[in-house]
């Protein structure tokens, strides 16, 4: 098993173009931080590291909760990963391992952890005997991304990965020329974390993703699932770079949104369709699969939308259900001009490590205008999650369906559980 490597920029960090108060506000959190709302209180956050853990003297988190276990080496890494959580969601409760040199989450699963954040990566990568590497084969691995979707459906933890970073230094274990996205980053169950920049355009600053984010471009399921801030001013440490860095961003948002309400406690499929459905488009989002961006997801993620302009129904399909049924709909009054995004979540269920024992389930999205036409769906393959973004031209009612397009070959036989999403802008 090769060692994880970090996930921090390989380059040096451009000068970022906004202040930490200016982040919080881009991701839809300020009016809820600034003002104490909600604050992480009775939230566990597990913050899972891989070499080393954070400075509980750094000023950024003199006096919040942090419980160690394993290596007592600080790294600066660890510090700012933890810092921007805890910027976010001061009360909750940190538990840090430095030491994650095996696969899982058992330790944050034995002190009931309600957010796992990851900020690392296997890359799979090959050493040569000149020194370089061998960019490793990017796709799904049972015995890392498997080990975790296990963990997230049976324990219910909401796990969040950093998506990873380019690096063209084939003398670093890193090397990511592909930019594509690494273990466990591919754990269909996780929420796996891009990253976006701001960027000056004629009318004003936008949100644009990060070329050094890395994306899956070459497989047939959406990740990431979100984005975030890719460059990051932490307050008394300065600026640096990387999804290491944008991952955090959406732990703070979900602790708070946990908070908030204990239903999205032990239910990250439910985490995850309402993150999705409140992310703020990004002014270069293009529609690449499903109706998802292959940089951004959904694009980067907005806690007030999420937290008070989303709803979300959980729904269970029964096993063996019939390729064609529908397993959920419902009626929406809509108006011309409105936005209406909806988003579906649920599990790929695994018994074990064993890939012989998964089963993935293919569910799409089908809306139906006034005239029972179809209007806008999403067509999803091989993968977890569907978003559909309508603007809506005729004022009426509207039916919004979840569609059982097929069982994968391998399906398991316990029935699966949904998450939809919806939201009116």
């Amino acid at each position: 098993m090769q060692t994880p490597i970090l996930y921090q920029s390989f380059v040096n960090p451009p000068i970022p173009l906004v202040a930490w108060n200016t982040v919080i506000s881009e991701i839809g959190a300020s009016s809820i931080v600034n003002n104490g709302l909600y604050t992480g209180s009775g939230v566990r956050i597990g913050i899972d590291e891989a070499e080393g853990v954070c400075d509980v003297n750094n000023s950024n988190l003199i006096g919040k909760n942090i419980v160690i276990v394993g290596s007592t080496n600080t790294s600066d890494h660890a510090t700012r990963v933890t810092s921007i959580t805890a910027l976010i969601a001061p009360n909750a409760t940190f538990y840090a391992n430095g030491n994650n040199n095996s696969i899982g989450i058992g330790w944050f699963i034995t002190v009931q952890c309600d957010i796992v954040n990851c900020s690392y990566a296997f890359c799979n990568n090959i050493q040569n005997n000149d020194g370089t590497y061998t960019d490793g084969v990017k796709t799904y691995r049972a015995d890392i991304d498997g080990v975790y979707d296990y963990q997230i459906q049976v324990h219910g933890i909401t796990c969040v990965m950093a998506a990873g970073n380019y690096c063209d230094n084939e003398y670093y274990s890193g090397y990511n020329p592909q930019n594509r996205v690494c273990s466990p980053g591919l754990a269909y169950n996780a929420i796996t974390v891009g990253g976006v920049k701001r960027a000056i355009s004629w009318s004003g600053y936008v949100l644009k993703h990060e070329d050094e984010a890395s994306f899956v471009s070459d497989l047939p399921y959406v990740k990431p699932e979100i984005s975030a801030f890719f460059t990051v001013n932490v307050p008394a440490m300065g600026a640096d770079s990387g999804t290491s860095y944008s991952a955090p961003q959406v732990s703070g948002c979900c602790a708070l949104l946990m908070q908030k309400s204990n239903a999205y406690k032990g239910n990250p499929r439910r985490v995850k369709a309402a993150l999705m459905v409140g992310a703020s488009k990004t002014n270069d989002y293009v529609e690449d699969r499903g109706r998802f961006d292959n940089h951004v997801g959904a694009g980067c993620v907005n806690l007030y939308n999420t937290a008070f302009i989303s709803s979300s129904t959980n729904t269970s399909v029964p096993a063996g259900s019939p390729i064609g049924s529908e397993p959920y709909s419902c009626l929406r009054d809509l108006n011309a001009g409105d936005t209406l995004i909806v988003s579906l979540a649920w599990e790929f269920v695994r018994s074990g490590s064993d890939s012989s024992t998964a089963g993935l389930t293919d569910y799409d999205i089908r809306i139906y205008g006034p005239g029972g036409n179809l209007v806008a769906g999403s067509n999803n393959y091989f993968t977890t999650v569907e978003l559909v973004r309508l603007n809506v031209e005729t004022t009426g009612t509207y039916k919004i369906v979840v569609y059982q397009k097929g069982l994968m070959p391998s399906w398991n036989t316990i029935g699966d559980r949904l998450t939809i999403s919806q939201s009116v802008r």
